[in-house]
């Protein structure tokens, strides 16, 4: 957690008490599998890497298969060579989240482009976590078998869209227990990447298939 709260004050210049990054956490707009995977990153519960080297029998299984390496989480978000992490980072960047909190000329926050920025973040982490175990584990017996670049952001639109999906549902009716969503925030969040928006015209949230594409 450490290394999160520095990473996020060199990213954008502000402390994050370890408290307030929890709290987030819990909030919308992390999903909950999602917030799983990343409470168990942070806290080092994953069985990656060194935990292997103690599992008799198992020890290779704390190398990547593709780098040679030991496989921490550091190295499977950022690091890996394999068809993946490197695609999909670049990815959030083109549609325009690579910080935790986006700011205004003045150097407040901008709610809802935090929001979207945070949602891209999260579920992207997530993704990749689920393009590795998907190569590692489910193809293990096809050495050397990597994901497609189509493959690959086919798999990272379809978790966008199903989030801005959720989030026109959220807007239009109590789901799942939660409070519905402002309209406010579900257009402040999306209506800068959702593919033809200006064609869709300003009563887009109760369209269907309405899809993530690029930022303007």
């Amino acid at each position: 957690m450490r290394r999160v709260v520095t990473e996020l004050k060199d990213l954008c210049g502000d402390d994050h008490l370890p408290a307030t990054l929890w709290r987030a956490l819990r909030r919308d707009p992390v999903e909950p599998k999602v917030r799983d995977f990343v409470w168990k990153a942070l806290h080092g519960a994953h069985r990656v890497g060194r935990f292997w080297t103690n599992v008799p029998t198992c020890e290779r299984r704390a190398f990547c298969p593709t780098c040679g390496t030991v496989e921490d989480m550091d190295h499977i978000l950022t690091a890996c060579q394999a068809p993946g992490q490197r695609e999909l980072w670049r990815a959030a960047r083109d549609l325009g989240a690579p910080l935790y909190a986006v700011k205004d000329e003045r150097g407040g926050v901008k709610q809802t482009a935090s929001r979207l920025a945070r949602i891209v973040l999260s579920e992207t982490g997530f993704l990749i976590w689920k393009l590795r175990c998907e190569r590692v584990i489910a193809w293990a017996d096809r050495p050397g078998e990597v994901h497609s670049l189509d493959g690959i952001l086919n798999a990272w639109h379809a978790a966008l869209d199903r989030r801005l999906w959720l989030d026109q549902q959220r807007a239009l009716r109590k789901v799942g227990g939660r409070k519905p969503l402002p309209i406010a925030t579900v257009e402040g969040t999306w209506g800068s990447v959702i593919d033809g928006e200006t064609d869709l015209g300003g009563d887009w949230i109760r369209r269907v298939g309405v899809l993530v594409g690029r930022r303007r």
